[in-house]
């Protein structure tokens, strides 16, 4: 029978002592947490978020948010000036509804009718110069084309001047064309609301 000693000896020769397992973690640690975590759970990442969250004073949080207001309403007054420049007035002369306007205001006034914006509807495409000429006419008469005048360009002041002459000849007021609608933070103001001016050296209000 082998002794303890000879028993030794015999697991030398075979690659030496039997190794111990690890002990098991301490009770309440998780393994893989770091003895020097200052709470179950936690991680470096997540202390740094929390620490950059409190560098900045009051003060600078306030003034960091209103700065993103700002930005953030510089880029919206830029989008919708995109947008309307687009849509300050009609760009197409053959449009339908723009030549059913002037249509209306030709067959509402004679002397129109015999002009070459008259001409120029029946063929199915008018011009900035026809534009220019129903300006100088609602002008004439009295309506205000608003603060550019006589420009060429079909916008929402013109399309009013149009439509109350047509209201003040009797006549149905027609669909605005697409390009001159009313901006809707840009209302008509009382002056172009108003009626018509007579003009200089006429005392009879105009027809």
């Amino acid at each position: 029978m082998m002794n303890a000693a000879a028993l030794g000896t015999f697991l030398n020769m075979l690659g030496g002592a039997p190794q111990t397992r690890s002990a098991d973690p301490p009770s309440g640690r998780s393994i893989g947490e770091s003895s020097t975590s200052g709470a179950p759970g936690a991680s470096a990442f997540g202390a740094t978020s929390r620490a950059d969250s409190c560098t900045l004073s009051p003060e600078a949080r306030v003034a960091s948010k209103q700065q993103a207001r700002e930005e953030a309403k510089t880029q919206l007054d830029a989008s919708v000036k995109t947008l309307r420049s687009g849509r300050d007035y009609v760009r197409d002369g053959s449009d339908p509804q723009l030549l059913a306007s002037l249509k209306a205001a030709v067959d509402a006034d004679p002397e129109l009718q015999s002009s070459e914006l008259a001409r120029n509807v029946s063929r199915g495409k008018v011009t900035p110069d026809d534009i220019k000429q129903l300006q100088s006419h609602l002008q004439k008469k009295g309506y205000d084309v608003g603060s550019t005048g006589v420009d060429g360009k079909f916008g929402y002041r013109t399309n009013g001047a149009l439509q109350r002459m047509l209201s003040a000849s009797g006549k149905t007021p027609t669909a605005t064309p697409k390009g001159a609608e009313t901006p809707t933070r840009d209302a008509e103001t009382p002056r172009d609301t108003a009626a018509p001016r007579t003009p200089a050296g006429n005392n009879q209000p105009p027809q």
